[in-house]
């Protein structure tokens, strides 16, 4: 989406991740709408809970695209997504061509309070269902997280002895899954089958191409067409209120073209980056010409009336003469405030570390809740630059169930992981802007931020100045 606002001049997208949690998802929601935006884009992270907030804002005017995920209501403006209905019964056939001859198959859903995993699940049971010959041993909620889905997956290995096929609704669950069945020497028995076909590191099309799955169906995230749809809405156009994206499975026959197409597509978006950020350094510098050329121009015309009668000369020198004196009494007082910060330079870096955070020397801690923070700590600092840190996989690596790593962390930080980690984030964006020679934008990214402007917000919320206040005080 954000590569799309490119070619809209003047289009502001501001973007809120709730990380998978339902109640920030509506406190996000409803500070949009307290902010009275043109339009709000959300992808339902649950269906009923979500559903009041959006007729909310719906009702007060306010236009809604629901993308991905549906809600509980037709009270929205548009929708665009994938036919997860369509997308389960694809598989459902899919899963009938590969077992000819009948089978047993284990379905691993996602959250089933989502509109996603209920409509994939439906679909392909409805085709399945029709097969006498395949049997449909469970279905299990693995809540589309790969951890999830590899505990279901020990259960009913331990259940059930012949599994000829698992369908997981995302490829990280189908991960999940094979890497329990390889956990006890049955990977190679079992063939699995996931939905996204993202590339990249475990991507359902790599996992594909490494012979992990047998399959996986792509699932249009169509962030170009969220943005289309969204400006035809505010200009006032005409458009379509449910917008369905289409679909196709990957598998061995074309993962390596789905691969290079991603690939080719990676670097146009590298490519158009880099234009908009050559023309926006263009468009500043016009900004800079442009006052230049007002200033000299104020200046003639300021000269031209001075010639004109003394008194506006003797009235104007004296002017101008304060305007000097203030302006050296304020340059002094600048030279000052600097000489200042630069001698207390080492004594500030030592404070704003963001090593320092959380000091386990000041605090009267056991062995064990020292060796907590310490580990956390060290897995943050690796992870740092990871904007997509995932906390199961952090509390996985710790040794502890997801609610034991919060209960811990609240209990002696009194943050939650996700606040605990970004402010973690900040005070080392903090500490490179004030140390280092990199630019915001890469700060930005060095610590795990997806966008230069979520960046910025964040910074300005926690330390009350932005970031470009601090690399001021560094030059």
């Amino acid at each position: 989406m954000l590569l799309e606002t490119f070619f809209y001049p003047g289009l502001e997208l501001e973007i809120r991740s709730a990380e998978d949690e339902t109640g920030r998802q509506v406190e996000d929601i409803e500070y949009f709408i307290s902010r009275k935006v043109d339009l709000i884009i959300v992808a339902p992270n649950e269906a009923e809970p979500v559903t009041p907030v959006v007729e909310k804002a719906f009702k007060k005017g306010i236009p809604v695209v629901v993308v991905d995920r549906k809600i509980s209501s037709d009270n929205m403006t548009a929708f665009i997504g994938a036919d997860n209905y369509q997308i389960g019964k694809s598989i459902g056939l899919y899963v009938s061509k590969v077992l000819q001859q009948g089978g047993n198959v284990v379905e691993l859903t996602g959250l089933m309070s989502s509109s996603p995993a209920q409509e994939r699940h439906k679909g392909f049971t409805d085709v399945i269902s029709e097969n006498p010959r395949i049997r449909l041993l469970c279905s299990e909620d693995a809540q589309f997280q790969e951890k999830a889905a590899y505990d279901r997956m020990l259960g009913i290995l331990s259940d059930y002895e012949n599994i000829d096929l698992v369908f997981a609704h995302n490829d990280m669950m189908a991960y999940g899954a094979y890497q329990a069945a390889k956990s006890i020497g049955m990977e190679k028995s079992i063939s699995f089958i996931g939905i996204d076909a993202l590339t990249g590191p475990r991507g359902g099309v790599n996992l594909v191409l490494e012979g992990v799955l047998n399959a996986t169906f792509v699932y249009p995230t169509g962030g170009d067409q969220v943005i289309h749809l969204a400006m035809r809405i505010l200009k006032g156009k005409e458009y379509r209120k449910i917008n369905v994206l289409q679909t196709t499975f990957v598998d061995r026959s074309n993962a390596e073209l789905m691969m290079a197409q991603s690939e080719h597509l990676k670097e146009q978006e590298m490519k158009i980056r880099s234009v908009n950020g050559k023309l926006m350094e263009l468009t500043r510098s016009y900004d800079v010409q442009r006052i230049v050329m007002i200033i000299a121009i104020a200046v003639v015309m300021v000269v031209i009336s001075l010639l004109f009668t003394i008194m506006t000369v003797l009235r104007q020198r004296n002017a101008l003469n304060e305007e000097v004196n203030d302006r050296q009494n304020r340059i002094e007082a600048l030279s000052s405030e600097l000489e200042a910060v630069s001698q207390n330079n080492s004594h500030q870096t030592s404070h704003l570390d963001a090593e320092s955070m959380f000091d386990i020397d000041e605090h009267p801690l056991s062995e064990k809740d020292r060796d907590f923070i310490i580990r956390f700590k060290a897995l943050i600092t690796a992870n740092l630059s990871n904007s997509d840190m995932n906390i199961d996989r952090i509390s996985e690596e710790m040794g502890l169930s997801r609610v034991q790593f919060y209960r811990i962390l609240k209990r002696l930080t009194d943050l939650s992981p996700n606040e605990f980690i970004r402010i973690y984030r900040l005070k080392r964006a903090r500490y490179l802007l004030l140390t280092t020679d990199m630019t915001i934008s890469e700060i930005c990214y060095e610590t795990g931020f997806n966008t230069p402007s979520y960046f910025t917000r964040c910074f300005k919320e926690y330390f009350k100045k932005l970031p470009s206040d601090y690399s001021r005080m560094r030059d």
